[in-house]
């Protein structure tokens, strides 16, 4: 089994559909920056969400945690955005 498919099986797994943190890759920095910048996915079984972001592979996997934690967090509280159909018909 390869890393994706070991971070696949394990995220199946997790408690109540809640965000994970499921890759962290160099990534491309934008241009004239110039800096280390990496890319991350964070998964829930409903959702993926990719950032990137500049620092060291363990600011940024630090960063994506506490982001994870964040919308986990959020969703425990039943958060929901602005934009979601909140009322039949979709209208606010």
């Amino acid at each position: 089994m390869n890393d994706a498919a070991a971070n696949k099986a394990a995220f199946a797994d997790g408690p109540q559909n809640q965000y994970r943190l499921t890759s962290i890759e160099p990534a491309d920095p934008p241009p004239g920056t110039g800096q280390t910048w990496y890319a991350y996915v964070l998964e829930n079984n409903d959702c993926t969400i990719k950032g990137q972001r500049r620092g060291t592979r363990a600011e940024v996997t630090e960063h994506a945690r506490e982001f994870a934690e964040e919308l986990n967090a959020r969703a425990g509280r039943g958060y929901r955005p602005a934009w979601s159909a909140q009322r039949k018909g979709g209208t606010r």
